[in-house]
């Protein structure tokens, strides 16, 4: 049974760099492995920042988003200085991109073994954010020209580097595994290409305890996570429960003030024909009034054609009252007198005389006006 290979020994086998450069350093951003998971919802979606002198580079976003995204990008860097500063960030979708790790790499470290090299990530925090596999290619002619160049910065600086101590990819390995005895081991592949100076020490001794312990805990980081999720999905249910009530309490009330509308409507049409049929009383009404006034007037002639009449009859009664008052007279008087002559000496008349004025007030009524003949 083959033993299980570390990760220096995968990546040799697995990544293997061009020669034969015209640039003095070739770079290429590999993969990363993460122990931790900033996105607030689902697995983050890195991409990595390269600050190198005054250049800058920034990778795409890993197909493959996780904790194990893949670039396998190459960068080409002309000789500027002696630290390259690798940041990886989270691609957020709504907010600023959040900051999941990051590690300074010393030329002079890379010259000394570490072509091929899993980084320590640390977080803004300090702790241990993962690893992330980066390999160069530095041609022989132009390892001298990196040692004047560390030189010459230390020597101005009269300092020590010590920047390769707090970005050693062993940094962190050490610590945790501080007694571990090394063993070396040999990949199973030869290269293709001659690389200098690979080192075959594992990168860590593999602890089943504390491989154990990890799990546990990752089991334990999930089963929260799970418990937190059901949570969420309970309150998005009962969320859900009271938006289909509103929704039927929604539609209940959208039936009743549709029935209130069509009943609205009818009274409206009802209105419409009480108010038809007012308008038609109305006209009626105008046209009995105009009637009675019509028949008002003429009432009121015949009542004039009356009252004229009878002024007519009370006149000619009383011109007949007198006339025979006046014939008696006259009766009385010929009765008294012995001769015609002297009833005519004394003012008497005649009968043909008083036919004759009785004549005269014969009285005509026409169209309701009095003449006198």
């Amino acid at each position: 049974m083959s033993e299980k290979p570390n990760f220096r020994q995968r990546a040799i086998s697995d990544h293997d760099i061009p020669s034969n450069s015209s640039h003095p350093i070739r770079m290429r951003i590999c993969e990363a492995n993460f122990e931790i998971n900033i996105a607030t919802l689902g697995s983050q979606h890195p991409y990595v920042r390269i600050f190198y002198g005054n250049n800058k580079w920034r990778t795409e976003v890993a197909k493959n988003s996780g904790k194990t995204p893949k670039w396998d990008i190459e960068y080409k860097l002309d000789l500027e200085g002696d630290t390259i500063q690798v940041v990886v960030f989270h691609k957020g979708f709504f907010f600023s991109d959040p900051e999941i790790g990051r590690c300074t790499i010393c030329l002079s470290e890379v010259v000394q073994g570490h072509l091929v090299e899993w980084w320590n990530l640390t977080t803004p925090a300090g702790s241990h954010a993962g690893a992330i596999l980066i390999a160069f290619e530095i041609p022989d002619k132009r390892i001298p020209d990196i040692a004047v160049s560390m030189w010459t910065t230390h020597n101005a600086n009269s300092s020590w580097d010590v920047r390769a101590c707090r970005a050693s990819p062993m940094e962190w390995k050490v610590r945790k595994q501080k007694n571990s005895k090394f063993k070396p081991q040999l990949t199973q592949r030869t290269p293709d290409r001659k690389f200098m100076h690979f080192s075959t020490e594992p990168d860590e001794v593999y602890d089943l305890d504390q491989i154990k312990t990890d799990l546990s805990e990752e089991n334990e980081r999930l089963r929260a996570q799970e418990l937190k999720v059901k949570k969420l999905f309970a309150k998005l249910k009962g969320e859900s429960i009271a938006l289909k009530d509103e929704k039927i309490e929604l539609r209940k009330c959208k039936e009743m003030l549709q029935e209130k509308e069509e009943k609205i409507l009818q009274d409206k049409n009802a209105l419409a024909n009480e108010k038809l049929m007012i308008m038609k009383e109305k006209e009626e009404i105008e046209k009995l009034k105009l009637q009675l006034n019509q028949d008002y007037t003429k009432l009121k002639q015949d009542k004039l054609k009356i009252c004229a009449h009878r002024k007519v009859l009370e006149k000619r009664s009383k011109k007949i009252f007198e006339t025979m008052r006046h014939i008696e007279r006259h009766k009385e008087m010929i009765e008294n007198s012995p001769s015609k002559i002297k009833n005519k000496e004394d003012g008497s008349i005649d009968d043909a005389e008083l036919d004759q004025e009785l004549d005269d007030y014969d009285v005509d009524i026409s169209d309701g006006e009095l003449y006198e003949l």
